[in-house]
């Protein structure tokens, strides 16, 4: 029971964080928002850290992990998501996200030999890049050139951290994952805090409407702090990629906010390929998630988003 809530809690939260980033976006920039939300979500992490005395690597190469990867799924991602969702609607940027655990296992297939794509896979794959070149077109003919833009953008994001997560599989199994999350946001944030005072001037300038300071919090203590912690604790409890399906109802959340709160609504091809790409996810989940993880052996980290 309290397993299912805790899932249920991630998918509701991740779910809704599109429809925040989006109100969000209204009144702050969107390099500096994902800065401050990473900067106020890593003094929360690290508040944690260091009360609970957890283990901290001093070798220099888990640094350099944790770094690198931090550069591109929190630095690199976020910026190109924060901005590309300026202007797609938020139940489609969730859509777009969702094809990260497709791009995961294509990586894997070239780069661990142990997870080798089926055929069940590929075809999941196919169907993930045949609803993107849907929505693309889509984007193009009905939303203009910006929203294919930020359409591009949410892809290329999605692909580099995909790539980010295989090396953390590889490297990463030996360090406290709150640590290495806690470690990622501080790290990360850098550049986009840096990046959003040379291109938007300093914080104090923004108008900070009640949704801005709303949309802030949710996303650093609940989208961020809060949703790692649920994540990891269920690692320990169930199937990483049955954990992993989360990816595959976000966008059903996503979207349902969207109308909800947003009034957004899609054309009919963009419904079209949003469907093909949640398909594609779905075949390529329901591979993997027929696979448990031995002691020891570290889980392939989700989206953080």
């Amino acid at each position: 029971m309290i397993i299912g809530l805790a899932w249920v809690f991630l998918a509701v939260v991740w779910g809704t964080t599109w429809s925040v980033i989006k109100i969000g976006l209204e009144d702050l920039p969107p390099v500096s928002f994902a800065g401050l939300r990473f900067a106020a979500a890593a003094v929360i992490l690290w508040t944690i850290i260091l009360s609970t005395r957890r283990r901290v690597p001093r070798d220099r190469s888990a640094w350099v992990l944790i770094g690198s990867t931090a550069l591109i799924t929190i630095s690199l991602q976020y910026g190109l998501q924060f901005w590309g969702q300026q202007h797609v609607a938020s139940g489609l940027s969730a859509v777009i996200t969702s094809t990260i655990p497709v791009f995961t296992a294509l990586f894997a297939h070239m780069l661990l030999p142990e997870e080798r794509l089926t055929a069940r896979s590929i075809a999941g794959i196919s169907l993930g890049f045949a609803g993107i070149v849907v929505i693309f077109s889509d984007q193009l003919t009905s939303q203009g050139v910006l929203a294919l833009a930020g359409s591009g953008a949410l892809i290329v994001a999605s692909t580099a951290t995909s790539r980010a997560q295989i090396s953390v599989k590889q490297w990463a199994g030996r360090i406290d994952p709150i640590v290495f999350t806690g470690g990622q946001f501080a790290i990360g944030c850098v550049p986009l805090v840096i990046g959003g005072m040379i291109i938007d001037g300093s914080p104090a300038g923004f108008e900070w409407t009640r949704n801005a300071v709303f949309a802030l919090l949710y996303l650093a203590v609940f989208g961020s702090a809060l949703a790692f912690g649920v994540m990891y604790w269920l690692f320990t409890k169930m199937a990483i990629t049955r954990v992993m399906l989360v990816a595959f109802v976000n966008p059903i959340v996503a979207l349902a906010a969207g109308w909800v709160f947003l009034g957004e609504r899609l054309t009919w091809t963009a419904w079209l390929g949003g469907g093909l790409v949640l398909a594609g996810v779905a075949l390529v989940l329901r591979v993997n998630g027929l696979v448990r993880f031995a002691p020891g052996q570290s889980p392939p980290r989700s989206p953080a988003l």
